[in-house]
């Protein structure tokens, strides 16, 4: 009986993974393939010029995280996680098949309405895979399962990025984007019918329109009523600020710095890779260590790069795309390995049947944090600063912010009578 809930458990997991990566995988191959007609092929939404149909696409990402998250994860107690997983990925079907019609038209603004579907789509599925994630975790394995759905989304992001931008513009690679969507929306709604997780949390939770205003002005109070999750609420919402202001000033750094435009697509893979290799290695070594040697690591480790970076651009003829790429890898590293234990804490450390409420206020001051890096990026040209200035600023806050989030969280663990066991 238990051997046979066990394996039940494996596929469960092993199919929210490929699930979530696939759902990953179709908005970014859609963002991408939109953000490439708009630059070479003129494509436009709205009658909006090349610069602010980017920003719209951003945006329709980002806004339902912010105003969606604490719902979803209110919907995520109030039912059972696989039954929530399950009708989000039948939603991203509906998402794939919005976004091949606009594609094969050529209509802009009906692929953004896709996107902003997308986004929707996202913020009500991430309170729930998130949640369930320590129900089909193995004991002890939590911050495992974390590091390989970190890595997996990573990955499932980049390609997608890769092949929107590849496929887009080759005639049959066109057509094989916008029926390969549907079919691989497809695949990853079955999937998610393999997933099987315990019953409802909260099978009495209201979900009335006051209630979940009542969440927004709870946010604050929730937070202070749990001060063991603070710390790595703090550090994931860094996480997602210093990440956008990387890359969204990375085509502005590389044009700068005189190199060729499709080297962005290396910067970004090198960023990419970098997060899935920082997230598998705190998989394995998170256990291992003590709290403080980890946390010091992370100092040179994010901080040497970004000073690299800034010193490339004093030095005459020092800035070159491998070094750069190199940099940007070790530095994603670093950033991929601090993120996977705050993760894992946000589920561990709170009730379990508030747990997808808590993930929700995580996702929904990450969101904030990314509109806070926008205007970061819009605002830092006033204060007399060049993108390598502000790449090491953000370098040098990043590696102090992991350092101290890490090791706090790690030490909440401790403090909270949990073993590494229960990780």
């Amino acid at each position: 009986m238990l051997a046979g809930q066990k394996a039940g458990s494996d596929r469960s997991l092993v199919a929210l993974l490929v699930a979530q990566a696939l759902s990953s995988f179709n908005h970014s191959m859609l963002r991408s393939a939109l953000l490439t007609l708009v630059s070479f092929r003129g494509l436009a939404a709205f009658g909006l010029g090349p610069e602010a149909t980017i920003a719209v696409s951003t945006l329709v990402i980002v806004l339902p995280y912010i105003f969606l998250s604490l719902p979803a994860g209110r919907m995520a107690d109030r039912f059972a996680r696989a039954r929530v997983v399950r009708a989000t990925m039948a939603l991203d079907i509906v998402v794939l098949a919005l976004g091949a019609a606009a594609l094969g038209m050529g209509d802009g603004a009906l692929l953004l309405v896709a996107m902003l579907l997308g986004g929707i789509q996202a913020a009500l599925l991430g309170p729930a895979k998130y949640a369930i994630l320590p129900d089909l975790s193995k004991p002890g394995a939590l911050i495992s399962s974390n590091g390989w759905m970190s890595a997996s989304n990573t990955l499932a992001i980049l390609l997608g990025m890769v092949l929107g931008n590849i496929l887009v513009l080759d005639a049959a690679g066109f057509r094989a984007l916008i029926v390969g969507g549907v079919v691989l929306a497809g695949i990853g709604c079955a999937l998610s019918l393999v997933i099987k997780g315990e019953a409802a949390k909260d099978a009495t939770l209201p979900l009335g329109p006051a209630t979940l205003l009542a969440d927004y002005r709870a946010l604050a109070a929730k937070l202070r009523d749990t001060p063991l999750i603070v710390w790595p609420m703090i550090g994931s919402c860094w996480f997602w600020f210093q990440g956008t202001i990387w890359t969204a000033l990375m085509p502005l750094y590389v044009a700068q710095a005189g190199q060729p435009a499709h080297h962005v697509s290396f910067m970004l893979l090198a960023s990419s890779a970098g997060v899935a290799l920082g997230a598998l290695c705190a998989s394995r070594l998170v256990g291992r260590f003590q709290p403080l040697p980890l946390a010091l690591a992370l100092i040179p480790l994010i901080v040497l790069p970004g000073f690299d970076f800034w010193l490339m651009s004093i030095v005459p003829g020092a800035q070159a795309t491998p070094r750069a790429a190199f940099d940007l890898f070790i530095l994603s590293a670093g950033s991929g390995f601090y993120l996977v234990p705050l993760s894992a804490a946000i589920q561990r450390l709170t009730p379990a049947q508030e747990r997808a409420r808590f993930i929700g206020i995580s996702h929904t001051l990450s969101g904030l944090s990314m509109c806070a890096a926008g205007l970061a990026i819009l605002f830092y040209p006033a204060a007399g600063l060049s993108v390598t200035d502000i790449y090491l600023l953000v370098a040098l806050s990043t590696g102090v912010v992991a350092a101290f989030c890490l090791f706090q969280t790690l030490g909440s663990f401790r403090r909270a009578a949990i073993s590494h066991l229960a990780l």
